[in-house]
């Protein structure tokens, strides 16, 4: 996947490298589209700037002229919005789109009017006003000198806030790609993750919790009106009003929350959901973007959630608690955290779950669930209820969601060191946060306002980065050594494979969230280039990579299957190492063989060669509403099998056919090169 996205990213940055005018173009409709009213609301012109000046920077691109076609865009977008605003007047407000939100436009003549010209420049930077204060300004009849003035000056601005970092960043992927292809696909992904948080964060806070704080008092509203008494008792417990109640309510849910999901994904590991094999996909898909300079973070990250650093910091807690004579909440402290260490070792133990990798021993050898997990989930839960216990509802959420990104980062480095598997850091995080709801509510009549939290929190972080940073230091060569990327390659006799070892290979394709997909009918004990030489003779043909531009082609009305290549499909976290195809004609479709390495090597007589997993698919193309293409795949009869066998008898291939009771062939077949 690694040299696939390195090349998709590789060809976009080409492509804009011999375009600069295009390229140019693009920046300015982008950047004029997301300061015009309605458009801007539904156009993703920022993103679009940030991506295709990154591409530019990449290609080397001169900055000055990205900046001023940046900037011509937004002076019109902006124009244009002030011109529909000066010309409709207060008629605007009538439009179907403003009408239906009649706060927008009182919002940005509610801005003007606390700021005057000056809020032509800092609406610019706004998401939330940037297409509307201009339109504003033309309702109000502010003078267009002054207007374009200002919009002149917040269109430069804009434009070199966003230019510069994203082509920064471009100059920075031809850097990192010059060292390590991986290490610039990690950070490119990173990147995107990043990027997607953040606005999927501001949607919900923007538009998410208005709604559910309107739904929620609808719901109290309709509950205190009924008749039935213990729906009023429910709707006076969870009335806003009575914060305490509220916020019980709240650890309750989740509370029953962990409790539930961390018996669900139990129920999965025990019963072999494809949870299971979802987590084999996903650690095969993680351990092919590693590289050494990631691996120096999350082993830094990693050490900082173990419990040597852990109980410093709870340590700390525990005493400043005692300290201020809080005997109540320190005894429930360590009695929460002690649990989840006693807890956790249990568990281990009662599962026997094997590791990706042995990297302990006794208990701890075993995954589930991730200690490092559960343990920071919950000391930093523990942490965060202490310490914003006296804060507004939005202080807390925001320590809230600090401790959650923390222990977020925490399960990720365990998963990307191979430490454990997803389902070991889902279960921990699960387990953390029903301990952590039980200690909240265990101290929910506790009286701490004599308690000095913020000494107290910063106290306790010093402690925890001072100490843990030893510690991660002090180990650091070690855990570079733990942790080091293995590859698990397995050895089969050529008399084995054809006896038993065939069987303790997947039998059907495995995408990345552990379902199965179609049979894999044939075993190849060879290489790619041997499997070549056979299959060409029989009118096959291997296809080259998949590329971006390939992905475009879906995009014509009228592709046929000579213009696309099959997709690149995934089984078990991996992309396929090579694929053949044998075209029919376009009705009939054609014939899709993809080959994937097992991880195994099979000892033939002439040497070692790996062992390749394949499936025969047929795949056709459909044309819906006649604007693009879209492939379609589809199972093959077993006689297609058997005939593509038979054909490979006849070149010399080897081939063992187990066969049933009524002397059919079996599959999966297996075979490797004759002579």
């Amino acid at each position: 996947m690694t040299q696939w996205l390195h090349e998709f990213i590789q060809q976009i940055i080409d492509f804009a490298g011999s375009n600069p005018m295009l390229v140019g173009l693009v920046l300015c409709v982008a950047a004029g589209a997301e300061a015009i009213i309605v458009i801007g609301a539904l156009f993703p012109g920022e993103a679009l700037v940030l991506g295709v000046a990154a591409a530019a920077g990449a290609a080397g691109l001169d900055l000055l002229p990205m900046i001023i076609w940046t900037t011509l865009g937004a002076v019109a977008g902006d124009g244009i919005s002030y011109w529909i605003g000066h010309s409709k007047g207060e008629d605007i407000s009538n439009w179907p789109w403003l009408k239906k939100r009649p706060q927008l436009l009182a919002q940005g003549e509610n801005f003007i009017a606390r700021h005057g010209i000056k809020s032509i420049l800092i609406a610019r930077f706004l998401p939330a006003l940037r297409a509307i204060v201009p339109v504003a300004a033309g309702v109000l009849g502010m003078p267009p000198k002054r207007f374009y003035i200002a919009n002149f000056v917040s269109a430069t601005g804009w434009a070199i806030v966003h230019i510069l970092p994203a082509a920064g960043l471009g100059l920075a992927w031809n850097t990192l790609g010059a060292v390590s292809g991986r290490l610039a696909v990690l950070v490119a992904l990173l990147l995107i993750m990043l990027f997607v948080v953040i606005r999927l964060t501001r949607l919900l806070v923007n538009r998410g919790m208005p709604l559910l704080a309107r739904l929620y008092e609808k719901a109290i509203r309709h509950l205190s009106e009924m008749r039935w008494r213990p729906a009023g008792v429910l709707a006076a417990w969870l009335d806003p009003d009575q914060p305490r109640l509220a916020g019980m309510a709240f650890w309750v849910a989740l509370l029953l929350a962990g409790m539930f999901g961390f018996a669900g994904v139990l129920e999965d590991l025990v019963s072999g959901d494809p949870l299971v094999r979802a987590d084999t996909a996903i650690n095969h898909l993680i351990q092919g973007l590693r590289t050494r300079p990631a691996d120096a973070i999350m082993v830094v990250i990693t050490s900082l959630g173990d419990s040597v650093s852990l109980m410093a910091a709870v340590a700390t807690l525990i005493g400043l608690l005692f300290l201020q004579r809080a005997w109540r909440l320190a005894a429930a402290v360590a009695l929460t955290v002690g649990a989840a260490m006693a807890f956790v070792p249990i568990i281990k133990q009662i599962l026997h779950k094997p590791r990706p990798i042995d990297i302990y021993t006794g208990a701890h050898n075993y995954s589930f669930p991730s200690g490092h997990t559960t343990l920071s989930a919950v000391v930093f839960g523990v942490f965060a209820v202490v310490v914003a216990h006296k804060l507004s509802i939005r202080g807390r959420g925001i320590v809230y969601a600090l401790a959650g990104l923390w222990v977020t980062l925490v399960g990720l480095s365990r998963i990307y060191l191979s430490a454990h598997w997803p389902s070991d850091v889902l279960g921990g995080m699960l387990f953390g946060t029903m301990l952590t709801a039980a200690f909240a509510l265990l101290i929910g009549h506790t009286d701490l306002k004599n308690c000095r939290c913020s000494l107290m929190a910063a106290a306790v972080l010093a402690v925890f980065i001072g100490f843990g940073g030893f510690h991660a230091w002090k180990n650091f060569n070690g855990n570079m050594l733990r942790y080091e990327p293995r590859k698990v390659v397995k050895r089969i006799s050529l008399a084995k494979w054809k006896r038993e070892g065939w069987r303790a290979l997947p039998q059907r394709r495995i995408d990345l969230d552990g379902d199965h997909g179609e049979p894999l009918a044939l075993q190849w004990a060879g290489s790619t280039a041997e499997l070549g030489e056979r299959m060409r003779a029989l009118g096959w043909r291997k296809v080259p990579a998949f590329t971006w531009r390939d992905g475009l082609k879906l995009l014509l009305p009228r592709a046929t299957l000579k213009d696309l290549l099959p997709l690149p499909v995934m089984h078990n976290g991996r992309f396929p190492v090579a694929t053949f195809v044998r075209q029919r004609n376009e009705k009939a479709g054609r014939f899709v063989l993809r080959l994937w390495r097992s991880g195994t090597l099979v000892k033939r007589p002439d040497g070692v060669a790996p062992l390749l997993l394949a499936s025969l698919r047929r795949e056709i193309v459909v044309h819906p509403f006649g604007l693009a293409t879209a492939p379609r795949q589809g199972d093959v009869e077993p006689e297609v099998t058997i005939g593509l066998v038979e054909n490979m008898k006849s070149h010399g291939v080897m081939i063992y056919e187990s066969t049933a009771p009524n002397k059919q062939p079996l599959f999966p077949v297996l075979a490797w090169p004759g002579g």
